[in-house]
Parts: C-alpha cells; sequence; structure tokens
C-alpha cells in the first residue's frame, strides 16, 4: 500500500480544523499484534484526535474528535458537536469529503472491545465507522463503515468508504496539536529513556564516600503535592499505584513535623540508598517558627528527636566500648546532613504565591547557599497548565506552556532552567502510567546527581 498520511493529507484536515494544528501520531497498528488493547493504551487519554484509515485499494478515509477514546462506567457513547468523518482519497485518487456529525450524542463509541468507532445509536446497533477484534481466520481488526448513521453524507442512502471490496489494512491515530503549543525540537535535552532503566540506575545508586544514604529535603506550600511526589516515588519502586504517605488538600496540610521516608524495591524489599524528608506545608499567615525550623534542619540534622537520641547513645556506647573509631566524626556529621532541598511548586498558581511563602522561599535559599546545599524545584500539576500535555504527558518537552513556566520558575527562584523539573504526580490514577513514572525518575535522579556532587566536594 502506497498511501499515507502525507503533508497533502494533513493540509485538508487542516483546513477542515480552521485552525494552525500539528499531528504528533500516537498509534500505529501494523506495530501491534493486540490492536485494540494497545489503542486503548496509547489513546486513551488524548484528545483530540484524528483517526486515519488504509486499505489495500489505496484509499484513505477516518475520523476527527474532541472527545477522549477512554470507555466511560456508565455509558459508551459520547457527545462532540465538532467531530466529522472525512474520505480523502478513493483508490488512489485524490478525492477530499467531509461528513459533519448531526447526531451529536453519538458522535463516537468507547468501549474496551472496540478500536475506535465512530457513530451509530440505530436500533440495530449499525455504526457509521466500526474497529473490531477480527474473530475469523486472519489476525488484526476488522472495519466496516456505513456512513449515514450519526453523520450526515452527501446523499441520502448510507455511504460505504470500502465498496464491500477492499480491506482496511492498518489505521493511524494522532494527535491533534496547537502549533502555537508544540515545538518539534525538545527544549530540554531530555533522552527517552525506558522506565525500567531509570528505575534500576536509582536501584544501584550509591552515595560516595561510603556514605549509607543521601538526604533530600523536600519544602513547599501547602497542596503543592509534597506528599504526593514521595507516592509517586513509592509507587515507582513498588510496581503499583500506592498512597502510602497521606495526602491533604490546598488548605490542610496532614504533615505537621519533618518525617522521613524510606523507599524499598517490590516485592525484593531492598532498601535504597537515599531518604526524602518531607516538611509541613506553608501557608498564608503562617508563623516565622516554620521556616525557623526548616533553616534549623538544613543548618543541623534532618532526624526526629527519637532518632537523634538513638544517635547519641550509640556514639557514646562506641566510645564507652573504644570503637570511636569505626567512623570518622566528619563523615558521621556529613551524613546526617541535608544534601539537597527540593521547592515544591503547583505550577498553576506559580502566579498567585502568597508573599508569606516567596518569603520563606528566600530565607530557606539564603541558608541553603550559606552551606553549599544544591537547591532544586520540582514543578508539580502540569496537566493543569497545558492542555496538550494534559492529553499526551510524553509531549512535556515539546510544550511551549511547559517550557515558559520553567523559565518563568527559575527566575521566581533565581535558579538555573535546569534544576526545575516539571512533573506529574499520580493522584487519580489506579494504575502505573510510564510517562508519569518517567518524570518523577527522571527529577530523582538529577536530584540525587546533585547530591553527589555536593557530598564530593565534602568529602575531598
Amino acid at each position: 500500500m502506497s498511501m499515507s498520511f502525507n503533508p497533502l493529507c494533513q493540509e485538508m484536515l487542516k483546513e477542515w480544523l480552521g485552525e494552525s494544528h500539528k499531528f504528533k501520531i500516537l498509534f500505529d497498528s501494523s506495530q501491534y499484534h493486540n490492536q485494540i488493547e494497545e489503542f486503548h493504551k496509547r489513546c486513551d487519554k488524548s484528545e483530540p484526535t484524528v483517526t486515519v484509515f488504509y486499505t489495500n485499494g489505496d484509499s484513505v478515509f477516518g475520523g476527527y474528535t474532541r472527545q477522549t477514546w477512554q470507555p466511560s462506567s456508565n455509558q459508551e457513547y459520547k457527545h462532540d458537536k465538532r467531530a466529522f468523518l472525512f474520505q480523502l482519497f478513493k483508490r488512489a485518487t485524490f478525492n477530499p469529503k467531509k461528513y459533519p456529525v448531526k447526531a451529536h450524542r453519538c458522535a463516537i463509541y468507547c468501549h474496551s472491545d472496540y478500536g475506535p468507532t465512530f457513530g451509530g445509536g440505530q436500533a440495530d446497533g449499525t455504526k457509521d465507522i466500526v474497529t473490531q477484534t477480527d474473530t475469523g481466520h486472519q489476525a488484526g481488526v476488522t472495519v466496516r463503515t456505513a456512513i449515514g448513521q450519526a453523520y450526515s453524507p452527501e446523499v441520502r442512502q448510507s455511504v460505504n468508504f470500502t465498496d464491500g471490496q477492499e480491506e482496511v489494512v492498518k489505521f493511524e491515530v494522532f494527535l491533534v496539536i496547537d502549533d502555537n503549543e508544540y515545538v518539534e525540537k525538545a527544549w530540554r535535552n531530555v533522552t527517552q529513556v525506558a522506565v525500567e532503566s531509570l528505575r534500576r540506575d536509582l536501584e544501584g545508586f550509591k552515595p560516595p564516600g561510603g556514605l549509607t544514604f543521601t538526604n533530600i529535603l523536600l519544602v513547599g506550600q501547602i497542596g503543592a503535592g509534597k506528599s504526593s511526589y514521595l507516592n509517586s516515588i513509592t509507587s515507582a519502586f513498588r510496581g503499583y499505584v500506592t498512597s502510602s504517605v497521606p495526602t491533604g488538600s490546598a488548605l490542610h496540610s496532614l504533615t505537621q513535623k519533618n518525617e522521613e521516608h524510606r523507599i524499598y524495591t517490590w516485592p525484593q524489599g531492598m532498601l535504597l540508598k537515599f531518604r526524602l524528608w518531607d516538611t509541613r506545608g506553608f501557608e498564608q499567615a503562617m508563623g516565622q517558627s516554620m521556616v525557623r525550623d526548616i533553616q534549623n534542619i538544613i543548618q543541623g540534622s534532618p532526624q526526629s528527636y527519637i532518632a537523634m537520641l538513638a544517635t547519641m547513645m550509640t556514639n557514646l556506647w562506641n566510645r564507652h566500648l573504644g570503637r570511636q573509631q569505626a567512623w570518622r566524626q566528619d563523615e558521621e556529621e556529613l551524613q546526617r546532613k541535608i544534601h539537597c532541598v527540593a521547592f515544591v511548586i503547583d505550577g498553576s498558581v506559580i502566579n498567585g504565591l502568597p508573599l508569606e511563602v516567596k518569603d520563606a522561599f528566600e530565607k530557606i535559599k539564603k541558608t541553603a547557599n550559606e552551606y553549599g546545599i544544591p537547591q532544586t524545584v520540582l514543578l508539580t500539576k502540569i496537566d493543569k497548565v497545558c492542555r496538550m500535555v494534559d492529553s499526551n504527558l510524553s509531549l512535556t518537552f515539546h510544550s511551549t506552556q511547559i517550557r515558559d513556566l520553567v523559565e518563568q520558575t527559575a527566575t521566581l527562584l533565581r535558579l538555573p532552567r535546569s534544576h526545575v523539573f516539571p512533573v506529574k504526580n499520580y493522584e487519580q490514577e489506579s494504575e502505573l502510567d510510564d510517562d508519569v513514572d518517567r518524570l518523577t525518575l527522571l527529577s530523582l535522579r538529577q536530584m540525587l546527581r546533585f547530591t553527589d556532587d555536593f557530598l564530593l566536594q565534602h568529602l575531598q
């Protein structure tokens, strides 16, 4: 088959859409054996999309919708006033035709057993374009067309794009992107490294100088997502979405004291060599004591009172037994220090950060700078900032809105842009998502690299 979604096809669709758009491939059925399952895995959360079908007779047709293909628990049809079907090529001849939706409530049909399916609502179950698993001897899917159910044909009778003779050999699904939201070249040189590879790197992390672990301190406003970030990291290593760390709201923080969080692999139960320390969320009209507490942590030790008392008792016992040389005092002191400060900021409300929070950040930065401690920013809730990223998280580093937000945040905190990490925490998801894990683990890996630089400098 020689037909493809070529520039001529794209220009025709842009004209129909009436705006400047780009098309980003989400799914190509020819690459997967279980096409229906992979289609839902890769396309369910994305909108708007264009689906393009190709036949072995060199015909090209498809449909556009602003709705997601995610099946709903209480209904299978979805409403879309702007949906339409189209024909681009008919037996290798460019013959573009557009078929607008007339039955808006039945624009698309979403079901886990179906691929991209448009229209329907008829008593006999007939749909305009239906994609199903082939139950016959051939592998793949079958596609049937009967335009005229929920979409308006040029003539009164039903139109068949394939004429009952041509077999659909593949279909592709494209995310429709506003030209102003997307840049072809990623604004940050982040390789599309596999999540499993990132996970292995972090599982093998060892701090320099024989230290047992490194300490990363999380600070931020109430509701920014500190606890959710901890849950996202835990989930990435545990293998399923967990809420082991209680989360609060934009008004109430459940973190009331400095809390240590250790991360284990699953199911091996291996303790990883870094600690994440959560702090109480900042709020308006907060007292200066909250900021002083964090400054004291940076100046001293992140340990809780009980853990600090246990350390003191151990040191006294070692001295009593004459084993005070077991650890060099400077290494022992360095082990108890904070090695990186991460400011957690809700990207969707950065323009409305209260003056008290900005002032708290500035004071904490000053203290961290005095000790040479590296600082980073975890920029959360990026899905609420950019519609394109909300549809497809893998486009984070191609989004002009996220790029500008990172630059704005770096200017606000007076940090290099490379120290600002856009992330999306697990909040409503019940299953792991590679794109969520990738951003989470990339941010963690870079923070651990900064702790290495800090520790190596002090150990030298």
